[in-house]
């Protein structure tokens, strides 16, 4: 699977190499810089002694005619184009190397007692860090909503629910037939049945 953790150590890997043949490439143009600058000054002097010898047959063009050489590239003076071309390589890689990273020297010095584990080591204290940075953002943003949420859950437990007026029913009936669907009895009425009842 291509995740954001590979394609860094992908990017990672690249930045190394890359580093890495900038190294090697001024290692090896500064040994040739160094070597044909003074194959070149030798060629010189080998002319200049060899001519001497040869000046009375006309030197060494003489023997050569049209393709005798009498002009060697200075490419390795300060002003040459490999000089210049040495000198752009070292700030490339200066530059590089600026940009490779945060300076980490401050405590890979003290990771280093811990040796071949120092890898594992760091890799534990950046988890344990990313933890406790997790933790304090549930403690900031959560913790106060899920605090709220059990204070309403607890209140509603807690409190005895509203009574429905509809429902309700009143203490003391003065005309049940109201409630049980009857026709309601008149104060008259039952003054008349309780008249009657005496007579009786």
């Amino acid at each position: 699977w291509i995740t954001p953790n590979k394609n860094v150590d992908r990017i990672n890997y690249i930045h190394f190499n890359v580093q890495l043949l900038s190294n090697y490439t001024r290692t090896a143009l500064e040994a040739v810089h160094q070597q044909l600058s003074a194959t070149s000054l030798m060629a010189f002097q080998n002319r200049i002694a060899v001519d001497m010898l040869l000046a009375e047959k006309g030197g060494v063009c003489s023997m050569f005619a049209q393709n005798c050489c009498v002009f060697i590239p200075n490419n390795t003076a300060a002003d040459g184009s490999l000089t210049k071309a040495l000198d752009g390589l070292r700030s490339l890689t200066d530059k590089m190397k600026s940009h490779s990273g945060v300076d980490t020297s401050m405590w890979d010095s003290w990771l280093d007692v811990f040796g071949k584990y120092k890898s594992l080591v760091a890799s534990a204290l950046v988890s344990m860090s990313v933890f406790a940075a997790i933790l304090v953002t549930c403690g900031c943003c959560c913790i106060p909503c899920l605090r709220q949420l059990t204070q309403r859950l607890i209140t509603t437990a807690i409190s005895p629910p509203p009574a429905d007026p509809i429902i309700q029913m009143p203490l003391l009936l003065t005309n049940p037939n109201i409630y049980l669907g009857g026709e309601p009895i008149s104060d008259s009425d039952d003054s008349h049945a309780e008249e009657d009842d005496v007579r009786v």
